[in-house]
């Protein structure tokens, strides 16, 4: 079986925690905090936004996965024990 467009999409959402990644490091150098959000508004959005991104990110790689895998009739290695 071929994944033509699951790469593409892994890759953007991989994209995206990166981004959100160093957000949360640019802030923690900015707000010289090493952990928790202290009292910074901007800190706790982008810990929030990198957590939340983070929770969701295996199942947002599965879910862009599922058109292929309803393609073969054998299922798909990624979204099931089949492979």
């Amino acid at each position: 079986m071929r994944f033509t467009i699951a790469p593409f999409y892994a890759a953007l959402l991989t994209f995206g925690y990166v981004i959100l990644a160093l957000q949360v490091t640019r802030n923690r150098r900015r707000t010289r905090t090493v952990l928790g959000a202290g009292a910074d508004r901007r800190m706790e959005r982008a810990i929030r936004a990198h957590g939340n991104f983070a929770s969701m990110f295996r199942s947002l790689c599965c879910f862009s996965a599922l058109p292929n895998c309803k393609a073969n009739p054998h299922g798909c290695c990624i979204c099931s024990a089949s492979a």
